[in-house]
């Protein structure tokens, strides 16, 4: 999978709120509409068309979207953890003045950072053939550039390089959905017996079989919000035994089934071929 990719939202129907903690941090970019949310500690974040913000989707809570003329569109620059770790790693952080408890984001006017996001998502957008390291490093410039100008920012990307028992979970089942994967399995990857990794997920009120279920169910989501593909092959890549089992799974969670779901994606957006 890649270190660095780009997701489009584009869309006017609500997503499900499913509060499994998410390994998907980045910057979020506001295309279209506006959006209101809260963070953990409680503050009221508000984001209007052009605005982009460094984000972790799994603190962000009462999520609303606010459009003028029933458009809302956005992007995601999605960072692998170990983007984040290895930038910290050659931080020198002390040089911060840190305060907690505020929200920041950045717009056209923050001409630096902005300038490094829009190269960073043109390359993306643009499919160009670049060594992975020159991606990762204007990442690393565009991160050093946020936490310089805002420095309250470091918390979240200290957040964001660290993973709980259950997030490595998470973590290990995102890049592994394709396969035919258990709790062994994954309690192997993050070194640690199966009846232990039950006992920490029973702590937190999740079961393995049930996160897998919902991170197959949300892939298969976005793979028919975004893409083309026949309904078939989205059922073999997001880990379905076959088309049949996947439909039924879909609507047992959205209430529709795939094909429908489809259909009314279409009626709210133009999904790009």
């Amino acid at each position: 999978m890649p270190l660095i990719k780009l997701q489009r939202f584009q869309t006017t129907l609500n997503r499900r709120n499913e509060r499994y903690p998410v390994v998907q941090n980045g910057i979020f970019s506001l295309i279209t509409g506006e959006i209101d949310f809260t963070l953990p500690d409680g503050t009221k974040g508000m984001l209007q068309a052009g605005d982009f913000t460094l984000y972790s989707s799994g603190e962000i809570s009462d999520f609303q979207m606010k459009t003028s003329e029933g458009d809302f569109s956005a992007e995601a620059l999605i960072i692998d953890i170990s983007i984040f770790q290895n930038f910290l790693s050659q931080l020198d952080d002390d040089a911060f003045q840190i305060k907690s408890g505020q929200y920041a984001y950045f717009s056209k006017q923050d001409t630096c950072v902005y300038r490094l996001f829009m190269q960073i998502r043109d390359i993306l957008d643009s499919e160009l053939t670049i060594h992975p390291m020159t991606l990762t490093q204007l990442v690393y410039a565009l991160l050093n550039e946020m936490i310089a100008q805002k420095p309250h920012l470091l918390p979240l990307i200290r957040r964001a390089a660290e993973l709980s028992s259950t997030q490595k979970v998470i973590h290990y089942i995102e890049k592994n959905l394709e396969q035919d994967i258990n709790i062994d399995s994954a309690a192997q990857s993050i070194g640690m017996s199966a009846a232990t990794l039950k006992r920490k997920l029973a702590s937190d009120k999740i079961s393995f079989a049930n996160i897998l279920k919902v991170k197959r169910i949300t892939k298969a989501t976005t793979e028919l919000r975004l893409t083309n593909k026949a309904i078939t092959q989205i059922a073999y890549d997001c880990g379905f035994k076959n088309a049949a089992h996947f439909s039924t799974a879909f609507k047992a969670h959205t209430e529709l089934t795939p094909k429908e779901f489809r259909v009314k994606i279409k009626k709210c957006s133009q999904i790009k071929p």
